[in-house]
């Protein structure tokens, strides 16, 4: 289903770390949201050479496994994503709640700080 006229965006908000190197579950959205934005804010990690938080999703019913849709780069204080894009579920409406976990990774020298609020926009 498309946006239509009169769909409002609506934000969840939730915390992360680079400490959350498993799946760290943030919160639901809805059934039939439409995923539009996915973006991190607060202190950078300073793992040595990358430092990315990756969201994923994953049915609230588990009819499906976790699935990624925005890798956002945690070494600066606003997070973007792969090839300026999101994937998997974004845009399109999921007849299904779902869950949004997050995992965070690094490559180079082990991280001593980051941590992000986390914000998803979805219709």
């Amino acid at each position: 289903m498309g946006i239509k006229v009169g769909n409002v965006t609506q934000t969840k908000a939730a915390s992360a770390a680079y400490t959350d190197t498993a799946a760290k579950t943030l919160f639901t959205v809805p059934a039939n949201a439409m995923i539009i934005d996915a973006r991190i804010i607060g202190i950078a990690s300073n793992a040595a050479t990358t430092g990315v938080l990756t969201l994923y999703s994953r049915p609230v019913d588990g009819s499906s496994a976790a699935a990624a849709f925005a890798v956002l780069d945690a070494k600066t204080t606003t997070g973007t994503f792969t090839n300026g894009v999101l994937s998997g579920i974004a845009f399109n409406r999921q007849d299904k709640a779902q869950h949004i976990t997050a995992i965070y990774t690094e490559t180079g020298i082990a991280a001593s700080a980051g941590a992000w609020t986390v914000l998803v926009d979805f219709l």
